[in-house]
């Protein structure tokens, strides 16, 4: 059987239509689209099998494009979420920072040196930790120390 050039030309439009509504482009579906009657008037004649091919490659060309797409949306989606609880991660250390420090200074004022120590069990490695993390620069030794705080100066005391 052969085609006329615009039995071939319908068709293609026919199955650009398809591409353009995102339809699964198969024999079967052209047949639910009432293109042909049979998938094999598709599938037995080259020409028409050629156009159903290359239209089927459009259509992975594109679905892979959209894939990748919605993937680099997520990824950036999930870029911002992980930035946005960083923020929130360092916002709440520097408000734990604070509160930690005047509550320092308050056990340093109403019980001292030995008050603090008691409040903090293991006292060498939170006096580290504070050393590092919140800034109280070299408060486990005096002769370091540059400008004294309240808590320092409570600290050099009970030493």
């Amino acid at each position: 059987m052969t085609l006329s050039q615009q039995d071939l030309l319908a068709f293609e439009r026919q199955l650009k239509q398809m591409l353009a509504e995102d339809i699964d482009l198969s024999a079967r579906s052209c047949v639910r689209r009432g293109l042909v009657k049979n998938p094999s008037d598709i599938t037995r004649i080259p020409a028409r099998r050629d156009i159903l091919e290359k239209y089927r490659n459009f259509q992975r060309e594109r679905r892979s494009k959209n894939d990748d797409r919605r993937k680099v949306k997520q990824l950036k989606k999930e870029l911002e979420g992980a930035r946005k609880e960083i923020k929130e991660l360092g916002e709440q250390q520097q408000m734990l920072i604070a509160s930690h420090r005047a509550m320092i200074a308050i056990i340093g004022e109403y019980g001292g040196m030995a008050a603090w120590r008691s409040f903090f069990g293991e006292y060498e490695k939170a006096l580290t930790f504070l050393e590092t993390a919140s800034g109280l620069r070299h408060a486990s030794d005096p002769a370091k120390r540059k400008s004294a705080t309240k808590v320092q100066r409570l600290s050099a005391e009970h030493d």
